[in-house]
This record gives structure tokens, sequence and C-alpha cells, in this order.
């Protein structure tokens, strides 16, 4: 067996194969078969900064783009609309991270591409018309153009939907998996925002603890958030340990305490290798 450590969205990646091995979701929405088949391969999973409830950094730059600094190509919301992965970055609409501000703190379902066309947003926003025409070429005619952008919204965000409920799903993991995770807990990081139809900036309402990109409680899973608080986190995920540092989201990556924490995960915890 092997011992894997994840990083980011590589945490997900790495608990979807271990539910369910190389199988690939259906069109119509169903979820394959939960028969941990990736566990048969896997003793230890690490999960660093894994947003496994999303992150609001990803609905930030379907509306508004990517700038990550300076020497880096900016990426706008038209390029990474075509990005499916992207999308399954997305909080979820049930714990309650976004709201509109015409309407009060109701929730939105932004899992929706009724959402994302009343909002004038992504692949869907005016002035798109320049940046469809050089990513679709073959296409003869605005309305092609734009109706095929509309078309893969469509696609993006039902395999989004269904990402979520496949990792979502609460269930008891195989005898012999191990399971641990490293995240930040002391970085302001967006919790909650806000916007009305056609903005084009997101209000931050919310900051809490974090690693600056991926919320503690979404690395948690802690379905607490958008519901009634209880004492104890309430996940679906049951960790073997939680580790909690000071670094930003990159920066966990390579913080010494981290490091020196896996390496004895690695060599020499106790878990029984057979």
């Amino acid at each position: 067996k092997f011992d894997v450590v994840a990083h980011s969205m590589g945490g997900l990646v790495l608990r979807y194969y271990l539910r369910y091995g190389r199988a690939t979701l259906a069109d119509d929405g169903s979820l394959p078969p939960l028969t941990w088949a990736g566990a048969e391969l896997v003793e230890r999973a690490l999960l660093i900064g894994t947003p496994n409830a999303g992150s609001a950094e990803a609905r930030h730059d379907l509306v508004l783009g990517s700038d990550l600094g300076p020497f880096i190509p900016e990426d706008p919301p038209g390029i990474l609309g075509t990005m499916p992965s992207v999308y399954q970055l997305l909080p979820r609409p049930r714990h309650g991270t976004f709201g509109r501000r015409e309407t009060g703190p109701a929730n939105a379902d932004f899992t929706q591409p009724a959402f994302w066309q009343e909002m004038r947003w992504g692949l869907v926003a005016p002035g798109l018309e320049k940046k469809l025409e050089v990513l679709l070429p073959g296409l003869d005619s605005p309305t092609r153009r734009s109706q095929t952008a509309l078309e893969h919204l469509d696609k993006c965000l039902h395999a989004t939907r269904v990402i979520h409920r496949a990792l979502d799903a609460a269930n008891r993991r195989p005898d012999g998996l191990y399971m641990h995770l490293i995240a930040g807990d002391a970085r302001p990081t967006y919790l909650r925002c806000s916007a009305r139809r056609g903005d084009t900036a997101l209000a931050t309402d919310q900051t809490g603890a974090g690693d600056g990109t991926v919320s503690r409680a979404s690395a948690l899973l802690d379905e607490r958030v958008g519901g009634r608080w209880v004492p104890r986190i309430v996940s679906p995920l049951k960790w073997d340990s939680i580790m909690y540092l000071s670094s930003n989201h990159l920066g966990l990556t390579r913080d010494p305490v981290a490091i020196r924490n896996i390496l004895h995960l690695l060599y020499e915890s106790p878990h029984d290798r057979g």
C-alpha cells in the first residue's frame, strides 16, 4: 500500500479516488457505487489545506477573474469559466456563504445556471463577445457562441453538483485506511459575501479562520456552518488526526512543523502495516 500526501484540490482528487477508484461520474447525475476501491492501495491519506467544503475564492475568480501577481498572466472570468475544476471548488450552497443584497440574507444556489444568468456573471456576463470569438473560432455567429458558452456553463455546474454529492456522502471508511488533516486557522479567510444582480464586485460580509484561501470550516467539512451550532464538529469526514497551523495556503506545504509531523506519520506512527 501507498501513503499519499495531497495539497489543496489534490486532496479532493485523492478523496474521490479512495471512495470510487477509477469509476467516473455518469452523465445522468447518478453516483458510482461507493466501493472504496482506491483504499485497497492506500494506507495513509494526508490532506493539506484541502477545500473539502469548497472555497469562496473559486466563486470570486469565476466572477472577477484571477490575478496572482506580477509576472503571472491574469486569467479573466471568460477563461476561468471554461475550466470545470474551478466550479468544483465552489462552496456548498447549504452552508449559506452567499447572499443576494436585494433580498437580504437569504442564500442563493450558485450551482444552478439560472443563477449565473440572472446575475450576468462568468460565461454569460455582458461584454464577452470578443473573448468568445477567440475561444470558439469555429462558430460563425455571436448567438451560436453565446449558446455554446451557456451549454458549457450548464455542463460544468451539473458536474459540480454531482461531485459535491459524491464527496459529501457520509460512509464509514474501511479498516486500514487512515486519514489526517493539516489546515490553516490563523489567516483571515473569506467566509461569506453578497452582491446584487450585475455587480462586478463582491461585498465581503464575513471573514474567519483559515489559511487565506481555504477556511478552517471548509477543510473540516463542518456542517454547522449555515446551520445550528453545537459544541462539537459535525462532519461526514472522520479524521485520525487534525493539525492547525498559522501558515497561508501555499505556506502549509513548507511549514517546518507540518513537514516534521508528516514525516512522523509516514515513518514513525504506530499503524500496523501488516
